[in-house]
């Protein structure tokens, strides 16, 4: 069945859709780690242990020729990009109680549209999360059942051997340990305001802090643990208190409340945003430039009479440098 272009077109309603899709998504913080990006295919690659930086070129001796690059460096693994959409009635009822009022309608269309961008939107932004935190990505809903694993070295998800909230606990020895199963520099570690406040109290960081071992206060400031972390080259501590709703309707902390994040420079990889085929009809009036993102339309039914306005995607958060990310559990 095509699209309707009554009272809004699928080129309108794929306008409000987009617009609300970004500005949702782009509220979070995974935004920046992950940003959006319009991919032609509707495939991804990951470097397996490389760097998404290009290697070194070589000085060459006079008159020979230039060295040849690559576009990519390593091992890689490839996969394809998964379908997500949703949509919402306009039914019989609404439209009688609005007969005579095609604004009305109309808006009624775009608020379904934005409705309907937020929600793939959210779930576009917990599997960044998930992707951060775990270097996977699962898919269990609407009889698909895949996990997209990038290739995170499987010792970068790790628990700590005394968690924070214990006696006994240290937190720098835990962090040095999975500085060194990563390799490379730490630039910023994400965690909940819990997870600070027990690095505020814990004994070790105290002793830093205070220079001394004995005759200790109980608890030292937050600014003092971004102090000790900084100087042990830990980079900025990120607070992260945002919220998110879930597939299930209920609004849950945006990061797990047990674990942190590290996070070693910052580049990590994109959220990809590939073409869906409502895009590529031609009677929806989408430019083949602007063809991949999200799509919205209108469809009409008559039994009973009505709309079902749509927003559909193609797309998943990609991790290309996955071993530039890690996570601890903690508490």
């Amino acid at each position: 069945m095509g699209f309707s272009k009554n009272h809004r077109t699928p080129a309108q309603l794929t306008a409000f859709a987009r617009a609300a899709f970004r500005l949702h998504v782009e509220s979070f913080a995974t935004a920046a780690m992950l940003p959006l990006e319009a991919s032609p295919t509707l495939t991804y690659s990951v470097n397996i242990g490389q760097s998404v930086l290009p290697a070194a070129a070589s000085y060459r001796s006079w008159n020979t020729e230039s060295e040849v690059g690559t576009l990519e460096g390593g091992q890689t693994a490839d996969g394809k990009l998964p379908p997500i959409s949703i949509r919402t009635p306009v039914d019989e009822h609404q439209q009688l109680v609005l007969m005579n009022m095609d604004d009305a309608i109309a808006e009624a269309f775009e608020k379904r549209a934005r409705r309907n961008a937020q929600a793939v939107g959210s779930r576009f932004v917990l599997g960044q999360v998930e992707a951060l935190v775990t270097g996977k990505v699962t898919i269990a809903e609407r009889n698909l059942s895949v996990v997209v694993d990038f290739g995170r070295k499987a010792a970068q998800t790790g628990v700590a051997p005394t968690l924070w909230n214990a006696a006994g606990a240290d937190p720098l020895s835990d962090l040095d340990g999975m500085r060194a199963v990563m390799g490379k520099g730490i630039s910023s570690v994400v965690m909940p305001r819990a997870i600070l406040a027990l690095m505020q109290t814990n004994e070790e960081i105290i002793k830093l802090v205070a220079k001394r071992g004995t005759d200790l206060p109980t608890r030292v400031s937050e600014d003092d643990v971004r102090s000790v972390l900084r100087e042990w080259g830990y980079g900025e501590i990120r607070i992260n208190e945002q919220t998110i709703v879930n597939r299930a309707g209920v609004e849950q902390p945006l990061f797990p409340t047990d674990r942190i994040t590290l996070l070693s420079g910052s580049e990590f990889g994109s959220t990809l945003l590939g073409i869906t085929a409502e895009s590529l009809a031609q009677d929806n009036g989408i430019s083949r430039g602007e063809a991949a993102g999200l799509f919205s339309g209108a469809t009409h039914t008559h039994d009973p009479e009505g709309y079902n306005v749509l927003v559909s995607a193609i797309g998943l958060p990609v991790l290309q440098a996955p071993d530039n990310t890690a996570s601890l559990k903690v508490a």
